[in-house]
């Protein structure tokens, strides 16, 4: 963590980008993080699990980025993660997904902002869906960042005040996300991310409030980024999302059939009305939404269910953060 001396100086920053066929679009966002308007200096690395896709290498070669291939198999959220901030000389790691792309120059600036005063602060963006989003996804992406975009600083928590909060408070608590996030980096060598390959941002999250870190929600810095998923795809996305919350938050919002059915009603008619708005999408997609929305509603709430039964609440452990 950074000394008293440099708690206010503007703070050395890699930018990281974890990588797997990115597809045409990933030129998008390298060209956006690069001329970020930022007054201290940065550095942008990826490490790319083996893309086949003809466009990621190419991006990353033509605007002369560092990148290192590996095996797609020994790629992990966590592990990764935590070996490039190993490797890092910079103050602090930044995360950002490889279909996250900045709203503009600012992002980095705004993103840093809360931490140029204080050694324990971990921050994140606020997240937009992308203009070509499918309307279901565009009413998923909305309704998570929904409750979150006035500025917020979550303050250390103790065991106590947590095992007192209701499960739905424990989520909104520990909201973080690697989509976009900046951490100090030697907070991260004295308290890194688990290895697992779903959730690491939530798990790091819970864990650093409860040890005397704070976590800073920055709706000023920005980035597109929604899904095109397959349903296959989208059911585990969601099951899995609900095991991580149960396991750290005891959150269990479908406990029954019955709850799940109406749940699912009421998500039908959300998606209905979403495909009828959604003023960019042609009739055509309009028309399959309309026809898909009650079993992509049903798998929504599917996969929230069993997702919720999968597991059970882990007490944290707890470890204090190094501020020196």
């Amino acid at each position: 963590m950074v000394s008293g001396e440099t708690a206010h100086m503007i703070p050395s920053v890699t930018i990281f980008i974890p990588t797997w066929n990115a597809g045409p679009e990933f030129a998008d966002v390298l060209d956006s993080v690069l001329t970020q308007d930022y007054e201290g200096d940065f550095e942008l690395t990826v490490v790319d699990s083996s893309s086949n896709d003809g466009f990621t290498h190419e991006a990353l070669a033509s605007r002369h980025v560092p990148f290192e291939v590996i095996p797609q198999e020994t790629f992990n959220h966590g592990q990764t993660r935590n070996r490039v901030a190993k490797e890092s000389q910079s103050e602090v790691i930044v995360f950002l997904s490889q279909d996250a792309k900045p709203r503009n120059d600012q992002w980095l600036a705004e993103l840093i902002a809360p931490m140029k005063n204080s050694p324990t602060v971990a921050c994140f963006s606020a997240q937009e869906p992308r203009q070509s989003c499918h309307p279901f996804q565009l009413i998923n992406v909305q309704r998570h960042m929904k409750k979150s975009m006035a500025c917020e600083l979550r303050l250390p928590l103790s065991p106590e005040e947590y095992a007192g909060l209701s499960p739905l408070a424990r989520v909104e608590r520990i909201r973080f996300d690697n989509v976009s996030s900046a951490i100090y980096r030697q907070s991260l060598m004295n308290h890194p991310f688990e290895p697992t390959m779903f959730g690491e941002d939530l798990i790091w999250a819970r864990s650093y409030l409860l040890s005397g870190g704070s976590i800073a929600f920055c709706p000023a810095s920005i980035v597109s980024h929604s899904h095109d998923v397959t349903w296959k795809e989208f059911y585990s996305r969601v099951s899995s999302v609900h095991q991580t919350l149960r396991t750290l938050c005891d959150f269990v919002p479908i406990d029954t059939r019955y709850m799940q059915l109406r749940r699912s009603a009421g998500t039908c008619f959300r998606f209905w009305k979403s495909c009828l708005t959604a003023g960019k999408s042609s009739w055509a997609l309009r028309f399959w939404g309309l026809l898909a929305a009650p079993f992509w509603a049903f798998l929504q709430m599917e996969g929230m269910y069993r997702g919720g039964r999968k597991c059970s609440y882990v007490e944290p452990k707890i470890s204090a953060v190094d501020t020196t």
